[in-house]
């Protein structure tokens, strides 16, 4: 829980399953962030562009625009690339959840919340390069 004048860290979660994006919102909203959700890559840009969140929960597999590409137009931007990615994704097993690769942690969505949320706060502290 964040002190009471504290700044609440803005996370934005990316997900084309808005039921799973509204599980998110509540359990990092209770976690003491402040929570903006996108529900495909485009509405995931605009929302990067306009309020530069501290972290972002992204996932790959989208319909118009999947996550690696989204990743693919952070880099392309100064601010927007240094903004850390933990990506949540059906791709990785359970038990590779955590690796990183290219400064970027990929979880498994079958992660416990829990688990989520702590590497979420440990990347938040953390600017890409």
């Amino acid at each position: 829980m964040n002190p009471p004048n504290a700044k609440k860290l803005l996370i934005l979660i990316v997900d084309d399953n808005k039921e799973l994006t509204s599980l998110y919102r509540t359990f990092f909203s209770r976690a003491g962030f402040e929570v903006t959700v996108a529900n495909d890559g485009t509405d995931c840009l605009n929302i990067l562009k306009k309020m530069k969140p501290d972290i972002m929960l992204l996932d790959v597999e989208m319909p118009d625009m999947d996550g690696n590409e989204v990743m693919e137009f952070m880099q392309q931007d100064e601010e927007l690339k240094k903004i850390p990615v933990v990506v949540l994704t059906g791709t990785v097993a359970p038990e590779n959840s955590g690796m990183k690769i290219h400064d970027v942690v990929y979880l498994s969505k079958l992660s416990d919340i829990e688990d989520v949320i702590n590497y979420v706060k440990l990347e938040a502290g953390r600017k890409r390069a």
